[in-house]
């Protein structure tokens, strides 16, 4: 969940600006600054249980692919195999095999397939039993739109790699690679899956400048010897997270560890890294899911699944990668998943899929005071959540607070080790998961995934200053969870059930059902009598039989984490699988102030050791209101901000309204630096040209949203302290709502000797009056069309003139049609295939942009999108897409002759337009597009805008 608009999580770059590539301490105790082992307890409960490092325990790595070759990742203590499974999902690296025929070519013996042929097999060690070689080429070129474009650096970028495999006696393939892509044979040893013999290599290196190879390599055989998987990390992000979670004297440097040492790793790649943010891809992520869970069954080992990957919500947790997840971590006991909240906060209701999956635990970050100042020279005074860090909602998520930043283990391409985001701190959990499992193992400890969940939860402490929707349980403690794991080991309940579903009516939820309740409803809040209705349901394995269900009863104690939170009952009766019914209410009169208000009611089983297992969230969001008596608008002046903090404003969209304005400046004399950002009702971030207001470059940040996109609700305002800040920035924020009716202008008049000219009528509804100027310009053509799609791809062919300046693509994914994908990429290729652009939906809602560079030639691109199913069953799907083609010369728009304008409260105004020339006829389908753009004359800010549409 890359987000710039990438996949996985990754800190974007506007917040870490130039990453800065340290230099592990030669003192091993310094090294938790830079990879925060202490928060969580990691490094005292290692070192008081040496044997509790994580041994045993299996990390699987869902990701963009783990690089064994890497120091820090090549072995465990004891001196095993790091990673001892690597599988390519994603099918970035499959390449098909064909029979070979033998062929004599001038006295030289060959073997041919269609796509090339190569020579040398007669004098390897090993030769098919049956006689038959199968070979396939891994071309270079498949790798153009990836990180690593010349995997063997020798500058050329189109070589092929022969790979042959040969059958065995006894039924098994081996696999020959041509390394030096000379394609003979001669010299090259045999290669057997990678879980066999944990046999690595790397091609060839004919660069003298090269010292180490970017890559490391494995391979995979299937489909009797026509399929070679080979796997590999081409994105840099899985070998990263690896590192964290499990890393072993990580660059070489002894007692440099992530918070496992000892556990081992399964690498599952799911991303393929010539797709943008490294996407998924159909089946990938619900496949590696499943192979996890099949693995514990197979090999009686307790696998915690990192998943640091993932998109927005749209109808939240009910997306079907949260249904897969929950459907497996539900079948196999000994699975448990650690997932990452996701990077599109400080917004609420921000947490993606597949976290969102009830069973599976997701992470939210934390910036460490020490880190920040290691790392960066941040002066922040405190450990902090990281204002990106997604928050809960509609959703109880996220579970708990981890740290979200570290330098760890890269491959060799990529030279930035200090990665932050969710992506960092699930790998954290991970981590605490394996020295649980490895603890349990050695004292023959009773437990479950759902046990491991149940007891980190436990042990977590809120982190002070921040609400229940950014921190879930807080932060937890290895220690404290080992104490709560071994005290569920003695009780039945928590290894009877997978926990305790909750469920309840949510207004704003597309479905109207959520797992929390959540308040986003203007200023309505249920009645203390009516109260609102919770469910909770108890969740059996599948396999349980009926009679186990039937005879399962528990009484759960229910009890307030606030005041204003109030249930009707300190006790709830379960029985069996039926749900039991619970009535919350709130007191108002405490909910009065503007703010976010987040509390649980926690519920603990009487027969569990007295250790929570779940609880009913609610959250309430009390808006700052807009109406005649503040003449919709609201001044907040000389605010302060400490370096890393934020202020968030809530706002109601008054009745009538069309335009919201909202500036950010700082006061006369003052410092300061904040960062603007705005979220609508659903929790989706607007985009803004200006979003930083900074008295050192004069600069102040402002938006204006009008039209269809200022939809009715509840919006937030946020405001942003950098943690790079040296110190306390001050800001006024404006907040302003107009209300205007008005029309797009589709239509003028041609009269010769005359400009194109019309007219249209604006009425003010607001009682604050406009003076000032109008003018616009009309800048392209429009259409907006819907995509039929079938299979995991469309495409859209198009071509830019000399005289267009660019493009601007915005799809829409309905939610129901979101919800099927794990990820959907947008790339656009020019005519050699290469990508000149990329990004991707992070909700139902993406946009991509291509500027035309080539001058007044003319160049023909495609705009490729590549959606990633959870489970491609071929149905088809369809897309909303928007194309905005702008010309180089813009055709200006004057207003009234560029006369003074006033907007009288309730009075509609009739106003003169003219266009300096007649806009060029559209292509078929297509409209010219433009707009009008008010502007007040004393404060320079954009009053009001106008579409125009002429067909």
């Amino acid at each position: 969940m890359k987000r710039t608009t990438h996949f996985q999580f990754v800190l974007p770059l506007f917040f870490l600006g130039c990453l800065v590539v340290a230099t592990p301490s030669s003192h091993a105790t310094d090294f938790w600054q830079i990879l925060d082992t202490k928060q969580i307890g990691a490094d005292s409960f290692v070192r008081s249980h040496p044997r509790w490092d994580g041994r045993k325990a299996v990390i699987a790595v869902l990701d963009t692919g783990v690089d064994m070759g890497i120091a820090g990742l090549t072995a465990i203590p004891s001196g095993q195999p790091k990673v001892i499974e690597a599988r390519d999902f994603s099918g970035q690296g499959e390449v098909a095999l064909t029979d070979a025929s033998k062929e004599v070519i001038e006295g030289k013996t060959y073997w041919t397939i269609e796509a090339g042929k190569v020579r040398g097999l007669k004098a390897l060690p090993t030769q098919p039993v049956d006689g038959v070689w199968r070979l396939g080429f891994l071309n270079e070129s498949r790798f153009k739109n990836s990180a690593v474009k010349d995997i063997n650096h020798n500058g050329n970028r189109s070589d092929k790699f022969a790979i042959v495999t040969a059958k065995l006696k006894d039924g098994s393939y081996i696999a020959y690679v041509d390394k030096d892509g000379n394609h003979d044979f001669t010299g090259e040893t045999p290669l057997k899956n990678f879980n066999v013999a944990q046999q690595s290599f790397t091609f060839t290196r004919t660069d003298p400048s090269a010292k180490r190879s970017p890559v490391t390599y494995t391979l995979h055989i299937e489909d009797e010897g026509l399929t070679v998987s080979v796997h590999f990390d081409d994105g840099g992000h899985g070998t990263h997270v690896a590192g964290i979670a499990a890393g072993y004297n990580l660059m070489g440097r002894k007692g440099f560890n992530g918070i496992a040492p000892g556990a081992q790793i399964i690498s599952l790649k799911i991303g393929d890294n010539t797709l943008s943010g490294g996407s998924t891809t159909s089946d990938s992520m619900r496949r590696a899911i499943e192979f996890a869970g099949e693995w514990t069954e197979t090999h009686k080992r307790a696998v915690i699944m990192n998943i640091s990957y993932g998109i927005g919500s749209e109808i939240e947790g009910e997306s079907d990668i949260d249904v897969v997840l929950d459907k497996v971590l539900s079948q196999y006991p000994l699975l448990a998943a650690s997932v990452s909240a996701g990077n599109e906060g400080p917004g609420l209701s921000s947490v993606g899929t597949p976290a969102a999956a009830r069973w599976a635990m997701a992470a939210a970050a934390m910036h460490p005071q020490a880190s920040a100042s290691a790392l960066f020279g941040s002066r922040i005074d405190r450990d902090q959540v990281f204002s990106f860090s997604s928050r809960g909602g509609e959703l109880a998520k996220p579970d708990v607070l981890l740290p979200g930043i570290a330098s760890a283990s890269v491959p060799n391409f990529d030279r930035r080790d200090i990665k932050g985001g969710t992506s960092m701190a699930a790998p954290q959990l991970s981590g605490l998961h394996a020295l649980l499992v490895s603890a349990a193992l050695d004292t023959k400890t009773k437990f479950t995934g759902s046990t491991l969940r149940r007891a980190i939860l436990d042990s977590a402490k809120p982190l002070s200053g921040y609400p229940l929707v950014a921190q879930g349980a807080g932060v937890p403690n290895a220690k404290r969870a080992w104490k709560a794991l071994r005290t569920l080991a003695k009780h039945d309940e928590p290894f009877k059930v997978v926990g305790y579903a909750v469920s309840t009516d949510v207004p704003t939820s597309v479905s109207s059902r959520g797992h929390a309740a959540y308040w986003r409803t203007g200023t309505y809040l249920p009645s203390k009598t009516d109260g609102h209705i919770f469910d909770i349901q108890a969740q059996f394995r599948p396999e349980e039989a009926a009679e186990t269900k039937d005879g399962f009863q528990t009484l759960l104690r229910l009890r307030s984490t606030a005041s204003w939170l109030r249930v009707d009952r300190s006790t709830a009766r379960l029985i069996g699988d039926r749900a039991t019914k619970v009535r919350v209410s709130y007191d108002a009169t405490a909910l009065r102030k503007p703010g976010v208000y987040s509390a649980a009611i926690n519920a603990t089983p009487d027969d569990g050791g007295g250790i929570t297992a779940t609880a009913l969230w609610n959250t309430v969001v009390v808006p700052y209101t807009f109406g005649p008596d503040n003449n919709y608008a609201r001044l907040f002046q000389k605010q302060t901000l400490k370096p890393g903090n934020i202020r968030r404003v809530p706002i109601l969209v008054p009745p009538g309204a069309t335009h919201l304005r909202v500036e950010v400046r700082t006061p006369r004399g003052s410092w300061g630096k904040t960062r603007l950002k705005i979220t609508d009702p659903a929790g989706h971030e607007v985009d803004l040209d200006h979003w930083r207001a900074s008295s050192e470059q004069g600069t102040t940040a402002h938006a204006n949203i009008h039209g269809r996109a200022l939809t009715p609700g509840i919006w937030e305002v946020l405001l942003y302290g950098s943690f790079r800040n040296r110190k306390t920035t001050t800001y006024d924020l404006d907040i302003a709502f107009r209300g205007v009716d008005s029309r797009p202008i589709r239509s003028f008049e041609s009269e010769p000797g005359k400009p194109p000219h019309g007219s249209f009528q604006v009425t003010n509804r607001y009682n604050t009056r406009f003076n000032g100027q109008a003018r616009g310009s009309v800048v392209g053509f429009q259409k907006t069309h819907t995509l039929e799609a079938e299979g995991d791809g469309a495409s859209i062919p198009f071509h830019l003139s000399g005289e267009l300046s660019g493009v601007d693509f915005v799809l829409r994914l309905s939610p129901r049609t979101y919800n099927r994908f794990t990820d959907v990429a947008l790339q656009v290729l020019d005519a050699n295939g290469k990508a000149v652009a990329k990004s991707g939906f992070s909700n139902g809602l993406a946009t991509i942009h291509l500027e035309n560079n080539n001058g007044s030639a003319s160049a023909s691109y495609t705009l490729d999108i590549r959606g990633g199913f959870t489970d491609d069953d071929g149905s088809p799907w369809t897309v909303e897409v928007q194309e905005t083609f702008r010309r180089r010369d813009a055709i200006p728009v004057s207003v009234n002759d560029g006369a003074a304008i006033t907007l009288y409260p309730q009075v509609r105004a009739h106003l003169d337009f003219s266009l300096q020339a007649t806009p060029p006829r559209p292509p078929e389908g297509y409209v010219n597009v433009g707009q009008i753009t008010f502007t007040n004359a004393a404060t320079k800010d954009a009053w009001l805008t106008i579409p125009i549409e002429l067909k």
